[in-house]
Formats: structure tokens, sequence, C-alpha cells
């Protein structure tokens, strides 16, 4: 199955894809092997809705 990564939109298989979600949420963005140090980084740059860090409520899980 293919997933398209919303950081570069370029189709790639969803087993090599990292999906990254806040916790709390049910919808689970997917990003390709390319782009998610990037888009980690951007999360860590940014507070979150509560004024945390996104490194204390973001999740980042792979599918293997």
């Amino acid at each position: 199955m293919r997933q398209m990564c919303i950081y570069c939109f370029k189709w790639a298989d969803i087993d090599t894809m990292t999906p990254i979600f806040e916790q709390g949420r049910v919808f689970v963005n997917y990003y390709c092997e390319d782009c998610v140090t990037a888009v980690m980084d951007d999360l860590f740059k940014f507070p979150s809705k509560d004024g945390l860090p996104y490194s204390d409520v973001c999740e980042q899980s792979r599918i293997h």
C-alpha cells in the first residue's frame, strides 16, 4: 500500500513511512524517510496548544 507524504507530497510505500500524531488525536500524518527528521525538528520548535513543548506531547511510532 502507498501513502502520500504530507510534507513533500511524494508517494511512498507505507512500510517505509513514519506516522506522527499528537496525543489525544485520532488523525495520523505520514511522512517519508526524507522528511521525517525535518518535520520532527519543526515540531520541537513550536509550543503545543497547552503551552508544553511538543517533545512532551508528541508521539512517534514506526510501522514495520
